[in-house]
């Protein structure tokens, strides 16, 4: 049996009215182009937490928070963190680890990598390997080297790819809605590419 998120019908109307806005909108080239876009990145990952399934019982208990570790260059990181720290996701209050070790990441619900740290993501995915954590990436590779969701960029638009063969492996549920707004999907039936 898998343990939902979040429930509540008029956060996931508010969400999927977010998410068109997100991806209608461009993400311009002036100086700031990239805070902004972590910024939008960030409202993404907060809402993964909304529409993922974990296993019974790998969430943590209501008055425990839910974590988010992000591994990222500072202000990348400062900005993930500065948008999402104690924000609350279905009674949890989310709370951002910055940097941690690879060791520690088994602690994380959801684990963000980001481009600047790149050269670690095999290593990070491959340490928690069937574990029930939400990988999230932003490289070519990532989807293919076993992460669940990777943000892909076309047209200075921020698109999204999905492995459920990875999801799948970690125990973790993707809702179909998200599987919907998502550019590829790699199938955990057939294994195949899809859109």
């Amino acid at each position: 049996m898998m343990a939902k998120v979040l429930t509540d019908k008029p956060q996931i109307y508010l969400f999927f009215i977010l998410l068109l806005i997100i991806l209608a909108s461009t993400v311009d080239g002036r100086a700031d182009s990239l805070n902004v876009e972590y910024r939008v990145k960030a409202g993404f990952l907060f809402n993964f937490f909304n529409f993922v399934s974990w296993p019974e019982g790998q969430l943590p208990t209501a008055d425990t928070p839910l974590i988010l570790c992000v591994v990222a260059d500072g202000q990348t990181a400062k900005t993930i963190s500065e948008q999402l720290e104690g924000r609350q996701v279905s009674g949890h209050n989310l709370k951002v680890i910055k940097n941690t070790s690879i060791a520690n990441l088994s602690s994380c619900q959801m684990i963000f990598i980001s481009a600047a740290r790149s050269g670690l993501h095999r290593k990070i995915l491959a340490s928690v390997k069937d574990k029930s954590i939400l990988t999230v990436g932003e490289t070519r590779n990532f989807i293919a080297d076993g992460g669940v969701i990777n943000f892909t960029k076309e047209n200075s638009r921020i698109r999204l790819q999905i492995n459920q063969t990875a999801a799948a492996q970690a125990h973790l549920k993707i809702s179909s809605k998200l599987l919907r707004v998502a550019q590829t999907v790699i199938s955990s039936e057939t294994g195949k590419v899809a859109r």
